[in-house]
């Protein structure tokens, strides 16, 4: 989300042509605000009591599936379910075969699957790490 707002594009480009990417401003202060004023929050605790748990929690809520959604991971899920024409045009996929990411997806669904099912299995999460 930052990154994406530090962009920089040219200025010059016809109607309906695409503005060139040019590169990004670098700029540190934004991330130093950030962890000053979360290193001020162990002081601010009164003030936090004040902001009501169902915004923090829409907060919370809001920042994950934002972050989840630039995922490749996630990308790659919704396409399981995207008929061919309406795929959008990421550039991991014109170098590989659909079959090939549906695949690779599925067996990181499956382990995914697989370590959810031995952490619940509370015999066999105690040999996981011997194995």
């Amino acid at each position: 989300m930052h990154v994406n707002s530090l962009r920089v594009y040219s200025e010059s480009s016809a109607p309906g042509e695409i503005p060139q990417f040019l590169g990004v401003n670098e700029q540190r202060l934004t991330g130093i605000f950030a962890h000053i004023l979360i290193g001020l929050s162990v002081f601010l605790t009164g003030v936090i009591k004040l902001v009501p748990l169902p915004v923090l929690i829409g907060i919370f809520l809001y920042m994950g599936v934002v972050s989840l959604l630039g995922q490749q991971f996630v990308q790659r899920i919704a396409l399981l379910f995207t008929s061919v024409k309406h795929q959008p045009d990421y550039s991991w996929l014109r170098s590989v075969r659909m079959r090939r990411v549906h695949l690779f997806t599925v067996i990181q669904l499956l382990s995914i699957g697989a370590l959810f099912a031995v952490k619940h299995m509370k015999t066999i999460s105690m040999i996981f790490p011997l194995m």
